[in-house]
């Protein structure tokens, strides 16, 4: 028993919660100390809870521009895709290495230039 497997304990865990037992009747029956499932049953909870509380990774996009994009001979404006001007996603602002800002898709640009400015003076 003292080596019993981790997938060996969540059976275990899933058939009790399935028997309508309490754990002293469902350890009994197996033969283990009641305490030990009550364990087993607090950590993959907690460990299903943590990974629920993380964040999904998003998937960050670069567009590199060209000085000829940025300031063109002509008078037209540069070409810049649309998916620029009006992202889906937050973005997220790092302000020398020690300050994340993460803006939602709609955000007022001027706002947020007097926020990063307040905070760089900070």
């Amino acid at each position: 028993m003292a080596n019993t497997s981790r997938q060996e304990w969540a059976k275990r865990v899933e058939r009790w919660k399935d028997s309508d037992l309490s754990a002293a009747d469902f350890a009994k029956e197996l033969g283990i100390n009641p305490r030990t499932l009550i364990y087993w049953k607090w950590r993959f909870g907690s460990e299903a809870r943590k990974k629920a509380r993380r964040p999904a990774k998003a998937t960050v996009q670069f567009l590199e521009l060209t000085p000829a994009q940025i300031a063109p001979a002509t008078t037209a404006a540069p070409v810049v895709p649309a998916s620029v001007l009006a992202p889906t996603a937050p973005l997220e602002v790092v302000v020398r290495d020690a300050l994340r800002i993460r803006v939602p898709a709609d955000f007022d640009a001027g706002t947020l230039r007097r926020l990063v400015s307040a905070l760089e003076q900070a």
